[in-house]
């Protein structure tokens, strides 16, 4: 297991940004960026499945399994069921794909993967080596950036 790769945060490149729950938008990084990094950790010997879903009014949950390097970790991923201008469901299908990467995403977290998405923002040298001064940190403000929000129920991709 390549740890240190594992927990090297994506590059700025691949960091995309969308409106998350309650309107805050949050910062991710596609499903398909998890998977190359799971393949290039791993060199591909790792597997996932979908343990369980289920089917609520307005989402849908999957249960997720990533097996990995001897270490096996679950987590669960959600999706709101897209429904077009009259209501009508579009298709569940694509919803649960979207829950399935979502878990993925989580289950991968648990290893280290992307985790700096799930936690306060990583300085720059010239914050850290202020702190380490002892001086205080640059206030957040209007050209300060806001931490990456937790992923809610909503839709990975």
């Amino acid at each position: 297991m390549n740890r240190q790769l594992l927990e090297q945060p994506f590059p700025k490149e691949l960091l995309k940004t969308r409106k998350g729950t309650f309107g805050k938008p949050f910062t991710y990084v596609e499903g398909a960026d998890y998977i190359r990094r799971l393949n290039e950790a791993f060199e591909g010997d790792w597997s996932y499945e979908v343990v369980e879903h289920i089917r609520l009014d307005t989402e849908v949950i999957v249960l997720g399994k990533l097996v990995a390097g001897g270490v096996t970790k679950m987590a669960f991923g959600g999706s709101k069921i897209t429904v077009n201008r009259e209501g009508e469901v579009v298709s569940i299908a694509d919803d649960l794909k979207a829950s399935a990467t979502d878990a993925l995403k989580k289950a991968s977290s648990l290893l280290g993967v992307g985790l700096h998405l799930y936690s306060e923002p990583t300085t720059d040298a010239s914050e850290t080596n202020r702190r380490s001064n002892g001086q205080q940190a640059t206030p957040r403000g209007s050209n300060a950036q806001s931490p990456p929000q937790r992923r809610g129920n909503s839709r990975p991709n």
